[in-house]
């Protein structure tokens, strides 16, 4: 009956749905990412039922494209959430055609292979590295099958000729529905974030030429917030993209920022506070312009203003409370003295602001020893948890103290000795 077929599908698809409400509550909160994953078993459900619906001698159940759903889910989300969407999407597929074990299990292990090939994706050429393991993984099924339920050899030759159709096929439509994702909703896929790790992109080209120590700054960030997101499972290749450009909003007045002031005078011994603090705060907000000027995609450009949250500027803020003491001036407003915000809302933008800060202290801290450095980073981090500039993003506590062990790591290398050397001594020159 009606009833008992959706009842049926129902608790298939229960699988999927357990599994994001207890492991993947991110995902299962998100309704779009939701939506675009029942979309897809939905899909798959129609494909099984054409396929049976469509009186044909031919193996039309093998063009089921379910590899290509396990590999875009394996790249839009994870490995994880592929695998079980290709168990449940497999499931499916056997019980819309009546019970069909031999399909089901062939679509299983070819789009787990296929989801594993594009789990480390550094390249759109990637995507068809799993045309292969789509083949193999399909076809030693069928084989198996085949010779099990003594089918002619013609058979099975015709049935892996049908899964070489949907190896070809599945990568071609993964990569256009990546293409059509990326351009409607200017997502950010790792793919999509690999066209931005190239030094050569033109405002990374004019931060170097006219803010080097920025330009330096921000090499050195990526790196320590690269290794920080690896520590704890996040984005490490979003998290460096973000780190490049963080700070492309200094290019306007490069001079302002302390990095950049090497045998130049500091302008801000000549400017009141506020009027300093307001300089340094414009560079979040030219950053953004500057940004969506180049068309750099949201959630890069999302890092410009979450890496500083709204933390207080806090040496033009004590500044200033100086000059109202000894001057006895009217009070100070403390909102002209903090970032616009917002605070963090994602793991990797929490990241970026401690590495941020870490990276600054290699360069303020007048020792090297291992000792200063924890507690420099951990007043650091002390004062952001105290000022709630991580109340906003998912990041815990153990993911914390993780970031923090592997920040603090890479600034020891940063730090590290190294050996003085003797001057060579002289010899007498030999006529």
């Amino acid at each position: 009956t009606l009833m008992g077929s959706f009842g049926h599908a129902a608790l298939i698809c229960s699988v999927l749905f357990i599994y994001l409400g207890f492991l993947r509550p991110r995902i299962f909160r998100d309704n779009l990412q939701l939506a675009g994953l029942a979309f897809g078993l939905v899909c798959m459900a129609a494909l099984a039922w054409g396929s049976q619906a469509l009186s044909m001698e031919l193996p039309l159940e093998y063009l089921i494209l379910l590899p290509a759903l396990s590999m875009v889910v394996a790249i839009l989300l994870d490995s994880r959430t592929a695998f079980y969407t290709t168990v449940t999407a497999s499931l499916l597929v056997a019980g819309v055609r009546q019970g069909d074990y031999p399909t089901g299990l062939a679509l299983m292990l070819g789009g787990m292979l296929a989801a594993y090939t594009v789990r480390d994706l550094e390249s759109r050429r990637q995507l068809f590295r799993s045309l292969f393991f789509t083949a193999l993984g399909m076809g030693t099924a069928a084989l198996v099958f085949g010779i099990a339920q003594e089918m002619s050899m013609e058979g099975i030759l015709l049935r892996c000729g049908f899964i070489g159709i949907n190896a070809v096929l599945s990568p071609m439509l993964t990569f256009g529905i990546l293409l059509l994702l990326e351009r409607t909703f200017n997502l950010v896929t790792e793919m999509r974030l690999l066209e931005y790790t190239s030094l050569e992109h033109p405002l990374l080209q004019e931060l170097q030429q006219k803010a080097p120590g920025t330009y330096q700054h921000s090499l050195n960030v990526a790196r320590l917030a690269e290794h920080a997101a690896r520590a704890i499972g996040a984005r490490a290749l979003l998290v460096r993209v973000g780190a490049y450009f963080h700070d492309i909003g200094k290019l306007t007045k490069p001079e302002y920022f302390a990095e950049n002031q090497i045998g130049l005078d500091n302008k801000h011994d000549r400017l009141p506070p506020k009027k300093s603090a307001a300089i340094i705060r414009e560079h979040v907000t030219e950053g953004i312009e500057l940004a969506r000027a180049y068309k750099l995609p949201q959630q890069i450009v999302d890092f410009i203003p979450q890496h500083h949250g709204t933390m207080l500027i806090r040496a033009f803020w004590q500044k200033a409370l100086e000059q109202v003491k000894t001057r006895q001036e009217a009070p100070l407003a403390e909102e002209d003295f903090r970032y616009p915000g917002p605070k963090p809302q994602t793991k990797e933008a929490a990241i970026l602001m401690l590495a941020d800060a870490a990276e600054a202290l290699t360069h303020a801290l007048p020792t090297n020893e291992p000792e200063q450095l924890a507690a420099a980073l951990d007043e650091v981090i002390q004062e952001r948890i105290l000022d709630g500039q991580f109340q906003e993003c998912p990041l815990s506590f153990r993911e914390l103290f993780q970031v923090r062990d592997a920040l603090l790591e890479g600034m020891i290398g940063v730090q590290h000795r190294r050996v003085a050397y003797g001057s060579m001594p002289t010899t007498e020159k030999v006529l």
